[in-house]
């Protein structure tokens, strides 16, 4: 299978409150496992960072409906790139509140969340394209210090 990841930032609007994260995330998880798509969204009071992984032209659609969609403002791509693996291979769309300790609200088994947890600790990834990720969660963390 033909697999790319599609990471992109954004800003959050304000009236995009605690039940819309919670319609996003249902509706990704209704309409991914269809597409064969996964990922996660990070999100903090005032920025998105989604990385999604799947086949290219069907992320790219999906990004397509992302950056139109009213919740958001200035999506920026980060990074669309073919990957060996999927990094999130059952996850139809994990999530990560950055205004909470690394909170997590996704239906992942313990193996899963410790092989995320031990890839968010690897310093090895630091400069690496999903150190985005990685340097978003930590300027979150230490802003909500």
């Amino acid at each position: 299978m033909n697999l790319h990841r599609l990471i992109y930032t954004s800003v959050r609007k304000a009236e995009c409150d605690d039940q819309e994260i919670s319609n996003i995330l249902a509706s990704a998880e209704k309409n991914n496992v269809h597409a064969d798509i996964t990922g996660i969204l990070l999100h903090s009071k005032d920025r998105f960072l989604q990385y999604i992984e799947g086949e290219p032209q069907k992320i790219k659609s999906l990004y397509d409906k992302i950056k139109d969609d009213s919740r958001h403002a200035g999506a920026m791509m980060r990074d669309f790139s073919p990957i060996d693996e999927r990094l999130f291979p059952s996850w139809e769309m994990g999530h990560v509140d950055m205004n909470e300790r690394l909170a997590f609200d996704t239906k992942i088994g313990f193996k899963e969340k410790a092989a995320f947890d031990a890839w968010f600790e690897d310093t090895s990834l630091t400069d690496s394209k999903l150190g985005i990720i990685k340097r978003f969660a930590k300027s979150q963390k230490s802003s909500n210090s």
